[in-house]
C-alpha cells in the first residue's frame, strides 16, 4: 500500500490473489493522496486501512470502504507515525500499532 515503484509513484494500493496453482492476479487501486512510509492493515471486514506516512495529519489512518468504492476518514492514532511502522490485529479486533516517528525539534 503506497510505497514506490521505478516511476516514483507513492499513490496506488495492489490487491494480489495468490492461487494454489502458484499463479496471482493483481488489481491497483488509486489512494486519495501519495502516501508512504504508512502503516497498512486489514480491517474487520476486509477493508484495507492505511495510517500515518506522509498523509497531511500522520496520526491519521484512512480506510477503504469496498461497499462505496471509495477512501474515507478512519480513526486517528494516538501518536503521529511519519516513518512507518508494523501493526497487528489481536483477538478483539483491536490493532497493536507500533513504529517510528520524527521527533519535534
Amino acid at each position: 500500500m503506497g510505497g514506490t515503484s521505478s516511476i516514483g509513484t507513492f499513490s496506488s494500493v495492489e490487491t494480489v490473489d495468490l492461487r494454489e496453482d502458484a499463479s496471482c492476479t493483481v488489481e491497483e487501486e488509486s489512494l486519495p493522496a501519495a502516501i508512504y512510509a504508512n502503516i497498512g492493515v486489514v480491517d474487520r471486514d476486509g477493508n484495507p486501512m492505511s495510517c500515518g506516512g506522509t498523509l497531511e495529519d500522520p496520526s491519521q489512518c484512512i480506510m477503504y470502504n469496498m461497499e462505496l468504492d471509495e477512501w474515507v476518514d478512519g480513526p486517528s492514532m494516538n501518536y503521529e507515525r511519519e516513518l512507518g511502522g508494523t501493526s497487528v490485529r489481536l483477538s478483539d479486533g483491536r490493532y497493536f500499532v507500533i513504529g517510528t516517528n520524527i521527533p519535534e525539534e
